[in-house]
């Protein structure tokens, strides 16, 4: 349920945001409004509070964002207020983020190895995957020790598993059923 909600209120900022050429503004107003609903808890608290009339918190965010920012973002945090919505905040944003990067033929890569890649070699795997994609590629390295060794690529929905630790685990699944 989160995620269709999180979907279509995203859908609907989007094009509204198209619609007034001002995707660039909205997307940058969302990432300030999430980056101080990260380091202000309390207020991200007070925001989704059932406890605290939907007319306060409205007033409170108008006092905050009114004027700092664009009335389509202060009126949709409004909105998410009206609506019961407010804590979907952040999966509002990441559907939002998603139809920016697709809108832009954009696509984010997660590779996981024991170690940190280098500096050349991420521009390698960048290079081969915007080719084979077509598509500007923003890649995110993490560390996972416990892989043990080779690599995961997740894009999309893909994953691509040549991590040793992944190799173990099907042969010890070949030799279980062997040894039944």
């Amino acid at each position: 349920m989160a995620k269709l909600v999180g979907s279509t209120y995203a859908n609907s900022l989007f094009e509204i945001a198209l619609e007034m050429n001002s995707v660039d503004d909205i997307a940058r107003e969302l990432d300030f409004i999430i980056e101080t609903f990260e380091r202000e808890k309390d207020f991200y608290n007070f925001f989704i509070s059932p406890e605290v009339s939907k007319m306060k918190r409205k007033e409170v965010i108008e006092n905050v964002y009114g004027g700092k920012m664009s009335n389509e973002i202060t009126n949709f945090l409004k909105l998410l207020i009206d609506k019961d919505r407010a804590s979907e905040m952040f999966s509002i944003k990441i559907f939002f983020d998603n139809l920016l990067f697709e809108s832009r033929n954009v696509k984010r890569v997660t590779i996981e190895s024991v170690v940190e890649l280098t500096d050349g070699h991420k521009r390698k795997l960048i290079e081969k995957l915007s080719k084979a994609t077509e598509s500007e590629i923003i890649l995110k390295n993490i560390v996972k020790p416990e892989i043990l060794g080779g690599v995961i690529l997740r894009m999309d929905n893909e994953v691509i598993d040549d991590s040793i630790l992944s190799k173990l685990n099907s042969i010890g699944e070949s030799i279980s059923k062997i040894i039944i």
